[in-house]
């Protein structure tokens, strides 16, 4: 019994200690989107940013009363734009067929739309959740550059 004990717990400690697959991307994100300036396609994205707090608290030591101050980390959330060029994306809408840069503008209108932002291309069994008025936006990769010429 011992034996099948320390074969089980050096095959979990191997399977632990095995470094974990990367993700393939980034995780979507479904935010409304709007274009600005006929060139940049903007959503607002939302972020935890730390701060730190400092808080005092009373300590009673063997009848000696002190003061302590504590630096406490608390989290706060914190909403800013981001933006991409339009020639370095891909916009599709929920069926797959792709929209041309000039019709986005005149899609997302003023206000804006609801668009799903991702890193690659979304899989089609993953399509069926999205309405039909969704975008989705495929951000394309950096063509890499050769090295520089002498």
């Amino acid at each position: 019994m011992l034996r099948v004990a320390a074969v089980v717990f050096l095959t979990l400690c191997a399977a632990a200690a095995a470094p974990a697959q990367p993700p393939a991307g980034a995780m979507p994100l479904l935010t409304v989107a709007r274009v600005d300036f006929d060139t940049y396609l903007v959503w607002r994205k939302v972020e935890l940013v730390p701060h730190v707090v400092e808080k005092t608290v009373t300590l009673d030591h063997n009848g000696k009363v002190e003061m302590e101050k504590y630096a406490v980390t608390k989290y706060r959330h914190v909403e800013s734009d981001a933006s991409i060029k339009l020639k370095d994306i891909r916009a599709r809408d929920a069926a797959g067929n792709e929209i041309p840069v000039e019709k986005l503008s005149q899609r997302l209108g003023l206000n804006g739309a609801p668009v799903l932002l991702s890193t690659g291309p979304v899989p089609l069994k993953y399509r069926w959740i999205l309405k039909d008025d969704t975008i989705v936006i495929e951000v394309l990769e950096p063509k890499a550059q050769g090295a520089p010429r002498p």
